[in-house]
């Protein structure tokens, strides 16, 4: 008898071959995920407006939290105002750091926000609830990183007045946070998530749905109407890609940096570099709105059919 309750608690060849495809399915969204968000951001500054957001708010908080004095923002190689420039008796040089589109959290983002879509069975209300709180709890804390990174430096300093390199700490801590610290973030903030949504039970539930709607047919189909979340989206879609084609075919301004740029294709020089440099970047965000406007108009035209297949149907037919 207890041979059979532990045979009956016993994982099915099946029920393992489906969580590995579920897990493999997982591991597939992420990198594609994570391979659009790096094609996306590829361009030089691709996130300039929040960048530009980003180190104004952090020049705010700084100026009030360690003085006006400390702390500058001067431009970066680009043009734009997002480069901070730390001033400190102990250091040795001022020290500056700029906000990249790598710091803006905005990476973080989106990875816990496919974490959260991708969770099955949970209600869309829940996930989008949890992606809007994670998303704030991300930029608090990627501001709170920034902030901590001058009485780091200060801290280094003071104990080496001068000495070159004095400001490690907080380089280390930078390094950190990037590498490990954001992501172990994000695999908590979610682990929490998934237990306070009751993660666990709505799988469960959705699971037995599943097993009682047995084989389904999935096809894409054209909607015959559009809510007003479609209609958003084709609106925005639509004028991403207008905005991509005009910089491309129309733009006076890009014409002449991709005649500047044709013309320095042999030739080494650091102004040619930069002009080549420069018409990528232009070029490449105009194709990807263009891209990405496409991608949205068709996700708020074309949407998937799920159907039950009828597989009494379909074996009186055989026989």
């Amino acid at each position: 008898m207890a041979d059979e309750d532990r045979r009956s608690d016993d994982i099915s060849i099946e029920e393992l071959r489906e969580q590995v495809v579920f897990m493999l399915g997982v591991i597939v969204v992420l990198l594609g995920g994570e391979f659009v968000y790096r094609w996306l951001t590829d361009p030089t500054d691709s996130l300039s407006w929040i960048q530009i957001a980003d180190a104004w708010i952090w020049y705010s908080l700084h100026s009030m939290l360690f003085g006006s004095g400390s702390v500058a923002v001067v431009e970066s190689t680009y043009g734009l105002p997002t480069v901070l420039e730390f001033n400190h008796p102990t250091f040795e040089q001022r020290i500056w750091l700029e906000v990249t589109d790598e710091c803006v959290g905005v990476h973080e983002v989106v990875f816990v926000s496919l974490l959260i879509a991708i969770s099955p069975g949970v209600p869309r209300s829940l996930k989008v609830r949890g992606i809007i709180a994670m998303a704030v709890a991300l930029q608090m804390i990627n501001m709170a990183r920034l902030l901590v990174l001058y009485p780091l430096a200060v801290t280094g300093c003071q104990a080496d007045p001068g000495a070159y390199g004095c400001e490690d700490p907080m380089w280390s801590f930078h390094e950190f946070m990037l590498r490990f610290g954001f992501m172990l973030l994000i695999i908590l903030g979610w682990l929490i998530w998934f237990v306070v949504s009751d993660g666990a039970g709505h799988l469960r539930r959705h699971q037995r749905r599943m097993e009682k709607r047995g084989p389904v047919q999935r096809r894409l189909a054209v909607r015959e109407s559009l809510s007003s979340r479609s209609k958003a989206a084709l609106a925005v879609g639509l004028l991403l890609a207008a905005v991509g084609m005009y910089t491309l075919a129309f733009d006076d301004e890009a014409r002449q940096h991709k005649l500047e740029a044709e013309g320095c294709e042999d030739v080494i020089s650091a102004a040619c570099g930069r002009e080549l440099h420069e018409w990528d970047d232009i070029s490449g965000i105009a194709l990807r709105q263009l891209l990405l406007g496409a991608s949205l108009v068709g996700i708020a035209t074309v949407r998937l059919e799920v159907e039950a297949v009828d597989t009494d149907a379909s074996t009186s037919e055989e026989e």
